[in-house]
């Protein structure tokens, strides 16, 4: 049994979007932190957060009505982005090369654009705004290493004496989710997506309550993903329309009233997405055999599920991998009838091996996989087949092995009609995921 590189990896994402605060505006620049401070002059008068959901994406709208009850004052208002805490268990043969790609993993997520158009306004006229990021190790008992991420987009704002005044911000994110990956495959366990929206900063204005409080959450668009809503936490939510969510309340006190939670799947979509960000097409390997032209190897990885080819009279297909792009988790479609039978048999052959590794299933003994169910899915019969998630079969699972030391791969898929049935189904598509890498 070839050693397994990684045994474990999790990526726990806690993200939160947060209401905004008063913070302590000395050395904002700087490596310090970021630390509420009480405003008992600016009361929060009423907030109307409106949040409309569209595939991954969340876009917000905030309007804040602030009544100044003492004198002239400046405060630099913090409004916190996001929030993750990543855990990541490295043990094992490569332990060091785990903990490099963790490091690479939170590096990454720090540099990359999470919060898009963000914007804030005083009475209309637009303000400027910092930003600032910080990175905590967490202490704890687990055996992860936990670090907390926050992000801030802080402005500078003046308050006259007894100024009544309207905060409006808005910005798109990418709603949180969870990614599991397992030294099994290739493919990963794709949780509910979640919006975590955190009260508490406002707390700090004020008595700490609000006057008037209005959430709406917009799903409407969750239909054209074949999307659903999982749960809601937090707020006691009525469905004003069919998918919109509205919460109304008076005096809500910040401090019992702290967040609410929105959780969503959008899992075909999340699952299509990586599938086609991932996997390995045509440019990066080379089919051996048979001599299949251009236009029907298209058919194989264009991701359209009515295109097919049919292998020939010898119904396979081989292909070569070089260095540059090693296979792992594969997976294929075929195109069915009702009532036909046959045998899918993938070869995994690289050159440290001491033997191949075969995979071999039949029609009616379908193995479950984490990318697919374990039922039929006949194409002509179900034109909304989700086929990345409904009827793609599991086809190779060669688990970890260690890059290094291989220099080039061969993959063989033959599809065989069993008993009665003459013709083998023809290949509607073939997922081929590169090794994983932790990345």
């Amino acid at each position: 049994m070839r050693s397994i590189i990684f045994s474990a990896f999790f990526l726990f994402c806690f993200c939160v979007f947060a209401n905004g605060g008063p913070v302590f505006d000395n050395k904002l620049g700087s490596t310090g932190n970021v630390t509420f401070v009480k405003k008992a002059a600016l009361q929060l008068v009423k907030e109307d957060l409106k949040i409309k959901v569209d595939g991954e994406k969340a876009h917000f709208q905030v309007r804040y009505t602030f009544q100044n009850i003492g004198g002239d004052t400046k405060i630099q208002f913090a409004f916190p982005m996001e929030t993750r805490m990543f855990g990541w268990s490295c043990w094992g043969e490569k332990e060091l090369e785990c903990q490099a790609n963790r490091a690479k993993e939170i590096k990454n997520f720090i540099e990359k654009e999470k919060v898009f158009d963000y914007k804030i306004s005083k009475n209309g006229k637009d303000l400027k705004w910092s930003k600032k990021s910080e990175t905590k190790k967490i202490e704890d008992n687990s055996d992860e290493d936990l670090n907390k991420i926050s992000e801030w987009f802080i402005s500078e704002i003046e308050f006259k004496k007894f100024e009544k005044a309207e905060i409006y911000i808005s910005y798109t994110i990418e709603s949180g989710r969870t990614l599991g990956f397992y030294s099994c495959s290739a493919m990963p366990e794709i949780t509910s997506r979640d919006i975590h929206y955190n009260f508490y900063p406002a707390s700090f204005f004020g008595t700490g309550s609000v006057g008037d409080l209005s959430v709406t959450v917009d799903l409407t668009e969750l239909k054209k993903d074949n999307g659903k809503l999982d749960e809601t936490r937090g707020l006691e939510f009525i469905e004003q329309n069919p998918g919109v969510l509205k919460f109304e309340g008076k005096n809500v006190d910040f401090k019992k009233v702290k967040e609410f939670l929105v959780y969503y799947s959008i899992e075909e979509k999340d699952r299509s997405d990586y599938i086609k960000a991932k996997r390995l097409l045509p440019t990066q390997f080379r089919i051996v055999s048979p001599n299949i032209a251009p236009e029907n190897v298209e058919k194989m990885f264009d991701f359209d599920p009515e295109t097919c080819f049919a292998p020939g009279k010898e119904n396979e297909i081989s292909f070569f991998f070089d260095k540059k792009s090693l296979p792992g988790y594969s997976a294929i479609l075929l195109k069915t009838s009702k009532n036909d039978k046959f045998k899918v048999v993938g070869e995994m052959d690289c050159d440290t091996w001491d033997s191949e590794d075969v995979f071999e299933y039949t029609s009616d003994k379908i193995r479950k996989c984490d990318l697919c169910s374990a039922s039929r899915c006949e194409m002509q019969k179900k034109p909304n087949c989700k086929f990345t998630t409904d009827c793609a079969y599991d086809l190779i699972d060669p688990g970890d092995y260690d890059p290094t030391n291989v220099k080039e791969c061969r993959i063989k898929i033959k599809v065989e009609p069993v008993g009665a049935t003459k013709n083998a189904p023809c290949i509607s598509e073939i997922f081929i995921m590169p090794h994983y890498l932790g990345e």
